[in-house]
């Protein structure tokens, strides 16, 4: 198969995967949200931390390592099987027995209880790391669809099943254990590997030193993310840590099912013609600028909705959690530009430069964060978190446009006219609904404005970007942009 018939099948498949998981996870999300209270939600987002900060060191970027690898024999596969079942086993272990001190530090009640049980995800999932490896590397990630899909389905009854019968916070976890349980089991039978007991620890030391330094920004990324957790559960409520947690999820479904595709798909691709610049940059930018048209039409029914979705789909209880839906629908608008960035610098071998601007920019909002968590509540210190997350984009956008040698202000200035247009006509079109449709069900009021914002948003983006903008800019010497 070639490689532009493996990108278009790669893509599509990764699509699949995408959007049946999220609409599994949704609905889910949905009928769990229904049948607990908030409170639960945030429990769970602190029992995640542990396991989601964990996790990180089983693979410790050897599957990237594998990727990037040029050839990949059977004892490098083996090798890195092994290694990943033993230091699960240990980190499980680890977790175990300083679940009870994490309890008393919290003080939720059965915290240790489900710490333990959720670790055992560990475990399970370090079955399925080589596997996926093998699918990347031949191309085939529809075989890795093929196991995620059932595995949803199956865990989404479960889930919901046990939340109906009363099972509370332990029916999240157990959806999750059955959840990852078959899909390790169903990458097994798809994906025909089977370790030899071999181990060759001088195969796995080169892998571990490029592993090592993606380890070290994933690590940056994931403590950041998770320790944020951890201070806000410190300093407010379980409950307000429930809304925020449950409006990130719901929020970011949709982006995950539009951006997710487009990240999995492409990067065998762009890991094959990682020594070929011009393709790179072709495709890096017209995914960033395809995809990112299409999250700010997602992001504006989520921002000038947010109160009818709520209503909708989750009811008056969680009315609480529209402020964070707002904040995380403007935080997601860059989601793209650092994806694909994040991309090139691993294809290209930019991980340093990677892991400097991951460490900066973490480093200044926990600091921020912690300098002022005291003197604002939750919705004011994520705004803040809005902004640097903003400027640490356009430094990966930056310096993308020197690996890739593009313009950088033409490129810049195109994503943020786009972005222009969306925050405009989402203002004008929300002030008319509300004013000329003041008091229709939620769902109308939903898909009015969706499909309105919608057209409205491509032609004016087609008639100003080709014409009026073009013109305007066309001789302006300070900036210095032609845009076509």
């Amino acid at each position: 198969m070639s490689i532009k018939k493996a990108t278009v099948s790669n893509v599509k498949w990764s699509f699949i995967e995408s959007i049946s998981l999220q609409v599994v996870s949704f609905i889910l999300s949905l009928v769990l949200a229904r049948l607990l209270e908030p409170s639960a939600f945030g429990v769970l987002a602190i029992v995640n931390v542990f396991y989601l900060l964990t996790t990180l060191f089983i693979d410790s970027g050897l599957k990237e390592a594998l990727i990037q690898k040029a050839e990949v024999t059977e004892v490098d596969y083996s090798s890195v099987f092994w290694l990943n079942m033993g230091k699960s086993v240990f980190i499980y272990s680890c977790l175990f027995i300083v679940a009870p001190y994490i309890q008393d530090s919290y003080g939720y009640e059965n915290l240790s209880f489900y710490i333990r049980l959720q670790s055992l995800t560990l475990i399970i999932e370090a079955f399925g790391l080589v596997q996926i490896v093998k699918a990347i590397k031949d191309l085939q990630i529809k075989k890795i669809t093929k196991a995620r899909i059932p595995a949803s389905l199956i865990s989404l009854l479960v889930g919901i099943t046990m939340a109906y019968h009363g099972f509370g916070i332990v029916s999240l976890i157990v959806q999750q254990l059955v959840n990852v349980f078959i899909y390790s089991l169903l990458l097994v039978v798809n994906i025909r590997f089977r370790p030899s007991f071999v181990f060759d620890f001088k195969l796995v030391l080169p892998l571990y030193k490029f592993g090592v330094r993606l380890l070290g920004v994933s690590l940056i990324s994931r403590f950041y993310a998770q320790s944020l957790n951890l201070i806000y559960a410190k300093a407010y409520s379980p409950t307000t840590l429930g809304l925020y947690s449950k409006s990130t999820s719901m929020q970011n479904t949709p982006i995950d099912i539009i951006n997710g595709p487009f990240l999995k798909g492409l990067y065998p691709t762009l890991v094959k013609l990682q020594n070929n610049t011009k393709p790179l940059k072709k495709i890096v930018l017209q995914n960033i600028k395809t995809v990112t048209f299409l999250i700010l039409i997602v992001n504006g029914i989520f921002y000038f909705q947010a109160h009818e979705i709520i209503r909708l789909l989750l009811g008056v209880k969680w009315f609480g959690m529209e402020p964070y839906v707002k904040i995380a629908a403007v935080g997601s608008t860059f989601f793209p530009i650092n994806g694909q960035c994040q991309s090139i610098f691993k294809v290209k071998n930019k991980v340093n430069l990677f892991f400097k601007i991951e460490l900066i920019s973490k480093i200044v909002v926990l600091v921020t964060i912690f300098s002022l968590i005291s003197f604002y509540d939750l919705p004011q210190i994520l705004w803040l978190i809005v902004i640097i997350t903003i400027l640490t984009s356009v430094t990966y956008f930056y310096f993308t446009s020197r690996i890739l040698s593009f313009s950088f202000k033409k490129e810049l200035y195109s994503l943020l006219f786009l972005m222009l247009i969306h925050a405009l006509a989402g203002f004008g079109l929300n002030f008319c609904i509300k004013l000329l449709f003041a008091h229709i069900p939620a769902l109308f009021s939903i898909m009015i404005f969706g499909f309105i914002y919608f057209v409205l948003t491509a032609f004016l983006f087609y008639v100003f970007n080709k014409k009026i903008i073009g013109n305007l800019f066309k001789n302006n010497k300070f900036l210095k942009i032609k845009i076509s």
